[in-house]
């Protein structure tokens, strides 16, 4: 999957380029702007017909002695994309066969235990996944990312059902950063309904 996939006319939106690059790890996804804003929004939580909702307040009416009041320093951007793959998809062991976040040339995923256990899966492992961060700030700057690839194949039976994998990371980290840091990667295989049927 290339950077047109994801981000068409080379834009992920709301003033961030998207390109894809090689590393020491492999070919990767780079997303850049020269200035990523943040200000201070301020809300105030209300009750309605027994619901509590939010709404933005200005910040002349904030009170921080007020528990009711919030205020929201954070800026979020997220991208979603979805395309069709050639099923079935090797939901069950999808390393080698199918698109992940990085091969197995790059990371060690190791067998560790399953993040919703409560849900069934196959196999999880978690592995060390190497991302790149370089941005200037102030020093109580945080900066914090999530980005995954799940894989799934779909049927009615029914009713619509499935099976599928996702393979994820997540990073943190506060200061100003230039350079590569380890983040923390996991896949989890084999969940939901098998064997798929033929089509």
């Amino acid at each position: 999957m290339n950077a047109s996939v994801v981000a068409p006319n080379g834009s992920a939106g709301q003033g961030v380029d998207a390109s894809v690059v090689e590393t020491p790890s492999g070919s990767m996804l780079e997303l850049t702007t020269g200035r990523f804003a943040v200000e201070a929004r301020y809300y105030r939580v209300i009750e309605r017909d027994g619901i509590g909702r939010r709404e933005e307040i200005a910040r002349e009416e904030y009170d921080p002695a007020n528990p009711d009041h919030q205020r929201v320093v954070h800026r979020t951007i997220g991208v979603t994309v979805t395309t069709a793959g050639e099923y079935p998809l090797d939901t069950r062991t999808p390393a080698g066969d199918e698109p992940l976040l990085y091969g197995e040339d790059t990371v060690t995923r190791r067998p560790t235990d399953c993040q919703r256990p409560y849900e069934t899966a196959e196999a999880c492992f978690g592995y060390d996944a190497p991302v790149s961060l370089d941005y200037e700030g102030p020093d109580n700057v945080s900066v914090e990312g999530s980005v995954a690839v799940t894989g799934r194949n779909e049927w009615f039976a029914g009713s619509w059902t499935g099976n599928g994998y996702t393979d994820r990371v997540r990073f943190a980290a506060v200061r100003p950063q230039a350079g590569w840091v380890d983040a923390s990667g996991y896949t989890e295989a084999g969940r939901g309904r098998y064997p798929s049927p033929a089509r």
